[in-house]
Order: C-alpha cells, then sequence, then structure tokens
C-alpha cells in the first residue's frame, strides 16, 4: 500500500465477520515517506494466537523502491 509515499505493511482489523473493517494500522516503522518499499509480507499466528507478521525490510537498501540497478 503507497499510503504514505512508498510501500509500506498495513494491517485492518473486524470484529463482525467481515462486515466492517477498521482503518489501516502501518506495521512498519521506518521512517515515512522515505522511498524504501517493504514487501514479501508474510503472517501466521502463534499458539497463543498472536499474530505474528515478518516482511522484508528494506529500509537500510542503498536504493529506493524494488529494483536496484548498478552499471
Amino acid at each position: 500500500m503507497h499510503k504514505n509515499g512508498d510501500a509500506d505493511i498495513m494491517a485492518f482489523h473486524t470484529n463482525d465477520g467481515g462486515q466492517t473493517w477498521s482503518s489501516p494500522i502501518r506495521i512498519n516503522d521506518d521512517s515515512l515517506s522515505n522511498g524504501k518499499a517493504q514487501d514479501m509480507v508474510w503472517g501466521s499466528y502463534n499458539e497463543q494466537g498472536n499474530l505474528v507478521v515478518t516482511w522484508r525490510d528494506r529500509r537500510n537498501s542503498v536504493a529506493n523502491g524494488f529494483l536496484e540497478c548498478r552499471l
């Protein structure tokens, strides 16, 4: 989702079987609109029922976006 100027990891939740949904909640905590794309999201629940989310974090990448071209 490009809500903040770059691809961020967002989550939504529902308490009524999908009739209504929450506003998006930003999961990654790198600087807003820094041009660093976050991708390859994987979510699952642990044994205690907690949602666990992981993704490829590009905050320290030398390039912005998804592609890096070096000549």
